[in-house]
């Protein structure tokens, strides 16, 4: 089965944002409410404190206004918002001297919401905002930090081809040479 057929049997379609006032109060709403996620508390609870990217639809509209694209994965039956990834400039925290136009320089981000779990969504819905990501990337590597205890994570992005880099004392940063586009 194809990512669109997967995302299509379950009635889900990929929304990109590219700036806050493209972002409609519902989706917003609830970005702010399903970040309090237990499942989402116990490896980003910073998000939901006051300040934290999706405390309020002030912070989160605030978040969106840096250079990023950001999608969003929609319940077309209900309109829920059933996940989010996004892609950002970010300097890669082990280089951060390095001032070249390729090397890991976009950062990722992806969640999924209770009722979406384990359904075998978070694969598709990578790759699906991996592919569109070419036009963005422009020659920027791709890289990720994960709390070391998130084993989920970790096995999910390691088949999408992230590999392990280097580790602190909570997190572990990951890379994906096959997402540079020279």
């Amino acid at each position: 089965m194809n990512i669109e057929s997967r995302l299509e049997q379950e009635n889900l379609t990929i929304v990109e944002y590219k700036n806050p006032q493209q972002l409609d109060f519902s989706s917003a709403h609830q970005l702010v409410k399903k970040s309090r996620q237990e499942h989402i508390q116990e490896f980003e609870f910073e998000d939901s404190e006051p300040g934290g990217r999706f405390f309020s639809i002030d912070c989160l509209k605030k978040w969106m206004e840096v250079e990023r694209v950001t999608n969003l994965m929609v319940d077309s039956d209900d309109n829920q918002v059933a996940g989010i990834d996004w892609f950002s400039p970010r300097i890669y925290p082990k280089d951060p001297d390095k001032i070249i136009p390729i090397g890991y320089s976009i950062t990722f981000g992806l969640r999924l919401y209770e009722g979406y779990i384990g359904r075998g969504l978070a694969l598709p819905f990578m790759q699906q905002t991996h592919r569109s990501l070419v036009r963005y990337a422009q020659g920027r590597g791709l890289w990720l930090s994960v709390k070391k205890n998130n084993y989920i994570a970790m096995n999910l992005y390691r088949k999408f081809g992230y590999k392990y880099d280097y580790e602190t004392d909570d997190l572990i940063y990951m890379v994906n040479d096959d997402a540079l586009v020279v």
